[in-house]
């Protein structure tokens, strides 16, 4: 199985020649996680649009944009979930027999305070440099202190991502995406 986080690589490159997809013709593709990935299903959340995930929407483009591939996708978040709760339906998930997982799983676990230790070894940890107070907004000495701060916590971990939230705000500032870069580079 290949588990890829990355949302907008796997959209950048389900756009590129058939050759050079990340996906394979007729791929199962599971999504799985906590409420982000499950959405908002009650009639507020549809009203606002919010019942729509990224994972809705990754799946309508590659529909729309490469039906080609004929993939076959599930869904099987759900809102609340921890990543202990996540590996207790890991054999459930496994049962879609899926070829690619795309999982977004640990906000509850930081809001119930479990300690990164728990997981070390285990997951890969995504770090968050806010995207709009600290790398839009901030001058390029926060950027530093922040991206600082993120390799300090997670030093001596291999299996860290830096990276800025889902997405930067078009107003970022070159220097500050050039501040992150250089504090990460040795």
């Amino acid at each position: 199985m290949r588990l890829f986080i990355p949302i907008l690589t796997i959209i950048f490159t389900a756009m590129t020649a058939p050759a050079q997809t990340f996906f394979q013709p007729n791929d199962r593709v599971l999504f799985e996680g906590d409420s982000l990935t499950d959405g908002l299903k009650n009639n507020c959340g549809r009203m606002m649009g919010w019942d729509k995930t990224w994972a809705h929407r990754v799946d309508e483009w590659l529909f729309a944009h490469r039906p080609d591939l004929n993939l076959e996708s599930k869904n099987l978040a759900v809102g609340g979930s921890s990543a202990k709760s996540l590996l207790a339906r890991a054999d459930a998930d496994a049962a879609f027999k899926p070829m690619v997982a795309m999982l977004t799983i640990g906000t509850n676990d930081a809001i119930m305070n479990v300690p990164e230790e728990t997981f070390r070894g285990k997951m890969t940890f995504v770090g968050n440099i806010d995207p709009s107070g600290v790398m839009a907004r901030g001058t390029p000495d926060l950027v530093v202190q922040r991206t600082a701060s993120l390799l300090d916590t997670f030093a001596g971990e291999p299996r860290f991502i830096l990276n800025s939230g889902c997405a930067l705000p078009s107003s970022t500032p070159e220097e500050n995406i050039r501040a992150a870069a250089r504090k990460t580079t040795p």
